[in-house]
């Protein structure tokens, strides 16, 4: 196997395309600017103060506004980047003066994390010593994975339009591309012919993890704490489905044993029943661990299926998807990264699938394509039959010739059925030696022959034939007769008069070699 070819370097480039990305998202969301690193201070809702240093994120016990004051020396820049701050709406004020609120603060359910916010300021607002203040209204976990950056917002502010395409938009072209694919998939599955149930399954699958990103998406509001926490369960249920879904497809797909995507889908199945009896938001926080432990097992299956069974068009995409969903379940344990890439995982398992559909139906057309032939191929001469003529596109410039072999039943009877096979497949072997490439000989019957001769009169059909007769006139005991016509409007009406001329032949020599 060429090296170039390998499944191993399939597995390599998913890599390098993972790490790739992790370093080009890394270097947009880290411009020049001034840290606002070390010691914050943080307020609790019952009061209590908590002396923490950035990056830091926690899970809390208490739902309310939470408090982050940092206090800065004065420093050039006119706005202030925030990427990575968990929380559900937040109000921004610098030396007292109110910024920016992002997300609907009142409610409380914005979905507002999983983005780079840069906030502009008036430069006369900065002193000697300033005061950064973010109100955040918490409902289970709290945290600045990122120190928030003064920067020059006319430097950066292209940056982190692109920053934010990668990191937020990236998963509305991702849930596009799962309904895509779910919609092409489920009408492949269901329209043709055989056991297409795997693309059903990837289609489920793909259909629900377009649902799942939601909860990546931006929103003012999710309306109230307990629609929250709905939405939270609903789309946390939907991604473990889909994952399962997964697992099932690409083990019918594979060809792998029932029993072990049977589990996982089990699992995954037990785990939305888990979660949907979870009280409040709080505790579905810190029940983390377990769906997490659940997509993992997921990916790992899914990886070892396929490579295990060598699906080379899903190597790539498994790969990275299954490091995304890795990279993205330490990132949710650890509080440390606030960039979350899950979305490109799903994207490119999408395109992944899509190209596996691709091939799949490209091998079944091409064994439709060979059965279609064969049907069209007579199996002991290699010339066409009659079902040719229904493949054969209107035309009106060339001529018919139908051959019947006069003393083809004497030679059977004489010298037995193989010498009269031997005498077919040698007729057609010199015929097609000087038919031309565009020529077609068909066995019209058992011993009736039919050339269509494209873009050809009469008078040049005849010297074909006498050439055919020619080159068989020293090593065949065959007779001939033909008749010849021109293809006017319908060639079947062409074979038809063809056929009475030949007969016509026939009748008035019966023991005539064809000249």
């Amino acid at each position: 196997m060429k090296w170039l070819g390998s499944n191993f370097m399939r597995f390599l480039l998913g890599l390098a395309a993972f790490f790739l990305l992790i370093i080009l998202l890394e270097v947009l969301s880290n411009p020049n600017g001034i840290e606002l690193s070390g010691e914050w201070k943080l307020v609790h809702p019952d009061g209590e103060v908590e002396l923490v240093e950035t990056p830091f994120y926690k899970i809390v016990n208490t739902l309310g506004t939470y408090r982050a004051v940092k206090t800065f020396s004065y420093c050039e820049g006119d706005a202030i980047m925030l990427l990575g701050v968990y929380n559900r709406g937040m109000r921004i004020y610098l030396n007292g003066i109110l910024l920016k609120e992002i997300g609907d603060f009142e409610s409380g359910t914005a979905n507002i994390w999983n983005l780079s916010h840069l906030i502009r300021f008036d430069k006369k607002l900065l002193k000697d010593t300033n005061t950064l203040t973010l109100d955040m209204k918490i409902v289970y976990d709290v945290g600045i994975q990122r120190a928030p950056l003064i920067v020059k917002y006319t430097a950066v502010s292209w940056r982190n339009s692109i920053l934010n395409f990668f990191i937020s938009d990236i998963y509305l072209l991702a849930m596009g591309g799962g309904i895509i694919l779910g919609v092409v998939l489920l009408v492949f599955g269901f329209s043709v012919p055989g056991d297409h149930v795997h693309f059903v399954y990837i289609a489920t699958a793909s259909l629900l993890s377009s649902i799942f990103l939601l909860e990546f998406v931006y929103r003012e509001t999710t309306g109230s704490i307990d629609s929250l926490l709905l939405f939270e369960k609903a789309t946390l249920a939907t991604g473990l489905v889909a994952i399962a879904f997964l697992v099932l497809g690409v083990s019918k797909f594979v060809g792998t044993k029932k029993k072990f995507s049977s589990l996982i889908f089990t699992s995954n199945l037990s785990g939305v029943i888990f979660i949907f009896s979870i009280p409040n938001l709080i505790t579905f926080k810190k029940m983390q661990i377990v769906y997490d432990l659940l997509f993992v097992i997921s990916a790992i299956t899914l990886a070892i299926m396929v490579f295990k069974y060598r699906k080379k068009y899903l190597i790539f995409s498994t790969t990275f998807f299954a490091a995304t969903i890795l990279y993205s379940v330490i990132a949710e344990l650890t509080g440390i990264q606030g960039i979350y890439i899950s979305g490109y995982g799903v994207l490119i398992a999408s395109l992944g699938f899509g190209i596996a559909l691709i091939e799949n139906y490209r091998d079944i057309y091409k064994k439709v394509e060979i059965i279609h032939k064969k049907s069209l191929i007579d199996p002991l001469t290699g010339a066409f039959n009659r079902g040719i003529l229904q493949e054969i596109p209107d035309f009106n410039d060339g001529v018919v010739v139908m051959i019947d072999l006069d003393n083809f039943k004497e030679i059977n009877d004489k010298y037995g059925h193989e010498a009269g096979d031997e005498a077919l497949v040698t007729f057609v072997k010199k015929a097609r030696e000087n038919l031309r490439e565009k020529d077609i000989i068909v066995r019209y019957g058992g011993d009736e022959f039919l050339l269509i001769l494209k873009n050809c009169d009469e008078s040049k059909a005849l010297d074909i034939v006498n050439r055919i007769t020619s080159a068989l006139e020293n090593i065949s005991r065959l007779k001939y007769s033909y008749g010849i016509a021109k293809i006017e409007n319908d060639i079947y009406d062409a074979i038809s008069l063809a056929d009475g001329r030949m007969y016509e032949m026939k009748k008035k020599s019966q023991s005539s070699s064809l000249k």
